[in-house]
């Protein structure tokens, strides 16, 4: 049985990951220090499938068995544009350094990295929609941070030929997506929707994103995995661009009584992002298998099942 690892496994993204590699006969260690992630998020998988390892990425190199596992799922981080602001130094001690630890069992064990990186490294979009060759213009201090980890993963695969695949996400949302206030504007809408709150719309509702379910994310993490490629840059979203605007219709069709404040725009957030996929696509053979009126239909029921 071939042995996988994800950092950060009992995250969001994560444990939706883990839960496929595991359905998939995959052994899979999970490195979490339960910073963000959830030990709920474990529950629900089978013991003797996996094998929990809670601590941080900086401390990888004290575990023997590691040196088993042919992928290395990296998604453990410091995440949020907002939050990084407040939370500059923890947000690099994870992202950057806690990277190069990852790189470091990789190329010691000859693991191909499949690593989670984020829209955010583009920052303000010259263009639209966002290639792969779009310049890189971070705009937070989590943005910069996950460029310097691609920039890391990338330079270890020149200096030591660790194989890798960074994976651009946008913006990620799903069911076992918990509310905080740095969270995707999805989980916050449909939070305060529930509470009977009024909807908080920074700006003026037209700023665009690239909304992607989590697991679109997960398909392309197995792709990248069982792919023969060994460098390569991608980015994952639908393609599709969603205003806040578009995304309160939605919700009223979810759940019609609902009150929206408007109040002035924040910080280290961009005006407007959607994804080129046409190459990961094309060399992954990713398609999207959940469009955004569907997706938010099931994470709004799985939230209100939570609340019940």
């Amino acid at each position: 049985m071939e042995k996988v690892l994800v950092t950060g496994g009992a995250g969001f993204i994560g444990s939706h990951l883990v839960e496929h590699l595991i359905s998939s006969d995959r052994f899979v260690y999970v490195l979490d220090n339960f910073r963000t992630g959830q030990e709920s998020n474990l529950q629900r998988f089978r013991e003797g499938r996996f094998e929990l390892i809670r601590d941080s990425v900086s401390n990888l190199a004290a575990y023997a068995q590691l040196h088993d596992v042919r992928a290395i799922y990296h998604l453990a981080a410091e995440v949020g544009n907002i939050n990084s602001i407040e939370m500059t130094h923890e947000d690099a001690a994870t992202n950057i350094l806690g990277t190069i630890r990852v790189c470091d069992l990789a190329r010691e064990i000859g693991a191909k990295v499949i690593y989670s990186s984020s829209s955010a490294i583009y920052g303000e979009s010259a263009y639209l929609p966002i290639d792969e060759k779009h310049p890189l213009r971070p705009i937070s201090p989590y943005g910069l941070s996950k460029l310097t980890g691609e920039s890391y993963v990338r330079l270890y695969g020149q200096l030591h030929g660790m194989a890798f695949v960074c994976l651009r996400y946008f913006n990620a949302y799903g069911e076992g997506q918990l509310f905080n206030p740095y969270s995707n504007v999805i989980p916050i809408f449909i939070e305060r929707l529930l509470a009977g709150e009024p909807l908080i719309v920074y700006g003026d509702g037209g700023q665009t994103r690239d909304f992607v379910h989590v697991s679109d994310i997960v398909h392309a993490n197995v792709l990248a995995a069982e792919s023969s490629v060994s460098a390569g840059d991608y980015n994952v979203g639908t393609g599709v661009r969603s205003s806040l605007l578009d995304l309160l219709d939605i919700l009223r069709g979810l759940q019609p009584d609902f009150a929206t404040v408007f109040q002035p725009e924040r910080p280290g957030e961009v005006r407007d992002s959607v994804a080129d996929i046409e190459i990961i696509g094309r060399e992954l053979d990713f398609h999207v298998q959940v469009p955004l009126r569907d997706g938010v239909s099931r994470y709004y029921a799985w939230s209100r099942s939570r609340d019940a």
